[in-house]
């Protein structure tokens, strides 16, 4: 799992360019399991905004209105247009998140 600080030494390197158009990074679920998740376009920018005022903190992700796709047994996320994406919300399943 790659750690803040290396999602934004990446990003960094490209951000006029690249972070424009795509984000990608593993996530973990409840049973520790990593899933690939690509924002794209606004999605991707607007994320990047917001984990720039985290660094260094421990993240969870919640992200609604995504589309998940398995293949070859491994699951992934991709962002549309509707995707929303909140960053240490404050529900009880985030805390639980936080605890682990």
């Amino acid at each position: 799992m790659q750690s803040t600080e290396e999602i934004l030494e990446i990003n960094n390197r490209a951000e006029n360019y690249s972070i424009n158009h795509k984000i990608s990074f593993d996530l973990r679920d409840f049973s520790g399991t990593l899933i690939r998740c690509e924002l794209f376009e606004t999605s991707a920018a607007k994320f990047y905004d917001t984990l720039k005022s985290f660094r260094g903190d421990r993240l969870v992700c919640v992200i609604r209105w995504a589309l998940i796709e398995v293949f070859q047994g491994k699951r992934s996320i991709s962002s549309r247009v509707c995707t929303q994406i909140k960053l240490n919300l404050q529900v009880p399943e985030v805390a639980k998140m936080m605890e682990s």
